[in-house]
C-alpha cells in the first residue's frame, strides 16, 4: 500500500504562493512524498507506484510518471497547470497509481485532502461612503469610509480637489475611515476626489478614484417658481406663481449653532 505525505503547503495554510508583479501571476508550489520509493524501471513488483495524479478542488490537473523521476521523494508541482486566484481557498490531494498484481493491474490510492488559501496583493477597497459621484453631500461632511475588498492589512488615503491629482493624507492606517474635518466646511457645489490604496506584505493595490459633489444653494422662491439651472441652485426663474399674494409658502425647521445654520423643509 502506498504512503502519501502532503508536505507543503501545510493544511489550512494562508498566504500561499509567490506573486510576480511583472507577470501578474501567482505561482503555487505543492510538494509531497511517496513511499515506497519508485524503482527504475518502475512498477516491477506488486506494490510499486507506476505514476501519480494531482487533483485541485477535486479536478484532475496533472500526472507524473515514475520512469522520469530520479528524486521522487521530493516531487514538485508548480503552475501553469492551474490558474490561481488571489485570496482564494483551494483543496488538493494526490492519487498514487499502484501495481496490485503480477498481471499489471493497478489501483489508485489517494492521500488525505488538504486545503490552503492563496495570498498575493490585496483587492481594491470597495463600498465608499459617500458613494461614488454622490451629489447630495452636505457642507460639513467630515468622514469618509470604505470596506476591505479582500486581503488588505492597511491603507493609504488620498484626497484632493482635482481628478487625477490627489495628495496622500494618511499612510499605512489600519482603520476603515478617515476624518476630513480639517477640510470642512465646503462651499456649495464643491467637487472632491479621493482614493484608497490597499496594502499587505505582498504589495500595494491602487484603488479606484471616487468623487462627490456638495449640495447646491437652495434659495427660497415663490411657490410655483423654480430655477432653470438643472438643480444647481442657479439660473433664471421659471414657472407660474401659485402662492397667496404672489408669496412663497414655506415651512422650515431652522437650527443654529457654532456659526452654522441647518434647516429642513417641513
Amino acid at each position: 500500500m502506498a504512503t502519501i505525505n502532503l508536505i507543503s503547503p501545510e493544511d489550512g495554510e494562508t498566504g500561499v504562493g509567490t506573486w510576480s508583479s511583472p507577470l501578474q501571476r501567482l505561482t503555487v508550489i505543492l510538494t509531497f512524498d511517496l513511499s515506497p520509493t519508485p524503482t527504475n524501471p518502475p512498477a516491477v513488483n506488486v506494490g510499486d507506484i507506476t505514476s501519480w495524479e494531482l487533483y485541485i478542488d477535486g479536478d484532475f490537473v496533472k500526472s507524473g510518471n515514475t520512469s522520469s523521476q530520479t528524486r521522487y521523494s521530493t516531487a514538485i508541482f508548480a503552475g501553469p497547470f492551474v490558474t490561481y486566484s488571489l485570496q482564494t481557498s483551494y483543496t488538493w490531494k494526490i492519487g498514487a497509481i499502484v501495481r496490485i498484481d503480477e498481471q499489471g493491474g493497478t489501483e489508485t490510492q489517494f492521500s488525505e485532502t488538504q486545503s490552503f488559501t492563496t495570498g498575493g496583493p490585496p483587492s481594491k477597497a470597495i463600498n465608499p461612503t459617500p458613494t461614488d459621484v454622490a451629489d447630495t453631500v452636505t457642507l460639513d461632511q467630515a468622514t469618509i469610509t470604505w470596506e476591505d475588498g479582500g486581503g488588505a492589512t492597511s491603507y493609504d488615503v488620498y484626497y484632493g480637489t482635482s481628478s487625477g491629482s490627489l495628495t496622500r493624507v494618511s499612510e499605512g492606517q489600519v482603520g476603515l475611515s478617515f476624518s476630513l474635518s480639517v477640510y470642512t466646511p465646503y462651499a456649495y457645489l464643491d467637487a472632491r476626489y479621493w482614493r484608497i490604496d490597499s496594502i499587505n506584505s505582498t504589495g500595494t493595490t491602487t484603488g479606484d478614484e471616487w468623487s462627490w459633489t456638495t449640495i447646491p444653494f437652495d434659495p427660497v422662491l415663490p411657490t410655483g417658481i423654480t430655477l432653470d439651472g438643472s438643480g444647481t441652485g442657479s439660473g433664471s426663474p421659471t414657472g407660474t406663481v401659485t402662492g397667496e399674494n404672489n408669496m412663497a409658502t414655506v415651512r422650515r425647521l431652522v437650527a443654529a449653532s457654532n456659526n452654522k445654520i441647518w434647516y429642513e423643509s417641513l
